[in-house]
């Protein structure tokens, strides 16, 4: 599976924002290093909502005509966000995730710090 440099600056631009939304589920829930550990490249956002015991906040969207509109690539970015400010972020493109990140999660501790 090849990572486009439009996927990868999608997400570096969207993981810069200095204001992570909030997550959209009402009842938030706090997540580990250990669970982000568990969210695997080529799983899809359900299998990683899963895993995260939460649903992920709709960041970014980007759909790329890659010529005559036969090939699109449609690359979509969603984060958790904890109470402290961690948060994981993934960016799934075409229904797969393909790169996930972290950032502020502790992976010395089963609590976020």
């Amino acid at each position: 599976m090849r990572i486009s440099i439009i996927s990868i600056l999608a997400l570096l631009i969207v993981s810069c924002n200095p204001n992570p939304p909030i997550s959209p589920n009402p009842e938030p829930r706090e997540f580990t290093y250990d669970e982000f550990e568990q969210v695997k490249v080529g799983m899809s956002l359900a299998e990683a909502e899963a895993v995260m015991g939460a649903s992920a906040a709709k960041i970014n969207e980007i759909n790329t005509d890659l010529g005559m509109g036969v090939v699109s690539v449609k690359n979509v970015t969603y984060q958790w966000v904890n109470d402290d400010g961690s948060s994981v972020t993934v960016l799934e493109q075409n229904g797969d995730i393909i790169l996930k990140m972290q950032t502020g999660l502790d992976p010395d501790s089963d609590r976020p710090r």
